[in-house]
C-alpha cells in the first residue's frame, strides 16, 4: 500500500490507499472523522471500540431481538448506533441464502476493499467471515446534509451488495442511488481496525501533494 502524509486538525500520520478508499493512521491506529455542525473531528477507532461496550437489544426488520447492536453515539442530540456484527455474509449471485457463492479473499482482506474478513471455502461455496462494527446514519438527502453533521452510509461495496439488504438484519441502512454518498465502515478484526471513508472527503482534507 503506498502512504502519503496528510493531517486533520492536530492529528498528523499517513494516508493509506487500500482499494478505493482511504484510511488514516496515527500512531498506529485509525481514527474515524466526522462532521459536527461543518467541523471536522477524529475519534480513535480504537478507542471508540472500547468504550461502546453497553450491549443495549435492538430490533430488527422480522421484529426478533438481537443483540449486535453495541451502543450509540450522540451527535448534536441524534443517536447513532453503534453495531457489532459476527458471522457470515455470502455474497455473488443467486435467488436464495443457499444459492448464493462467495468471492473469496483467500484470507486476506475482504476484496482488497476492507481488513476483518477470510474467506471460508465450504462445499465449493466460497462465504465471506466478518467480526466487524458498522457505524450507521439514516440515508442523507444530499451532500450538504455533510455540513449539518452526521455519519454518512451507502452500501458497503465489496461486502453487502444491493441484494443483500433482504437479508441484512439492520433496516437503518438507507441505501441514497441518487447522490451516491459513500459509507463510513469501521471494520475490526482482533487488533485491526480499519476505517473506509467517503473518498472525496479524504481527498478534501488530506490532500496528495
Amino acid at each position: 500500500m503506498a502512504a502519503d502524509r496528510g493531517e486533520i486538525g492536530n492529528f498528523k500520520g499517513s494516508r493509506y490507499s487500500v482499494g478505493r478508499y482511504d484510511t488514516f493512521a496515527v500512531d498506529k491506529k485509525l481514527i474515524l472523522v466526522f462532521s459536527v455542525g461543518g467541523v471536522l473531528f477524529g475519534l480513535n477507532a480504537v478507542f471508540l471500540a472500547e468504550i461502546i461496550q453497553t450491549g443495549d437489544v435492538n430490533y430488527n426488520d422480522k421484529g426478533s431481538k438481537t443483540k449486535n447492536i453495541l451502543g450509540s453515539i450522540n451527535i448534536r442530540d441524534e443517536k447513532i448506533p453503534v453495531f457489532n456484527i459476527k458471522g457470515y455474509f455470502r455474497l455473488g449471485n443467486g435467488d436464495s441464502d443457499t444459492d448464493w457463492k462467495g468471492e473469496g479473499g483467500r484470507g486476506e482482506s475482504l476484496r482488497q476493499r476492507g481488513g476483518g474478513g477470510k474467506s471460508v471455502r465450504r462445499g465449493g461455496r466460497g462465504m465471506e467471515s466478518v467480526n466487524s462494527m458498522v457505524i450507521i446514519k439514516r440515508g442523507l438527502g444530499d451532500s450538504s446534509e455533510l455540513q449539518r453533521g452526521g455519519i454518512i452510509v451507502d452500501y458497503i461495496e465489496g461486502v453487502l451488495d444491493e441484494r443483500s439488504f433482504d437479508r441484512f438484519p439492520f433496516p437503518e441502512i438507507a441505501v441514497n442511488e441518487s447522490t451516491k454518498i459513500y459509507q463510513e465502515l469501521l471494520m475490526i478484526s482482533g487488533n485491526m481496525v480499519l476505517l473506509l471513508n467517503i473518498p472525496w472527503l479524504m481527498e478534501m482534507i488530506l490532500p496528495s501533494d
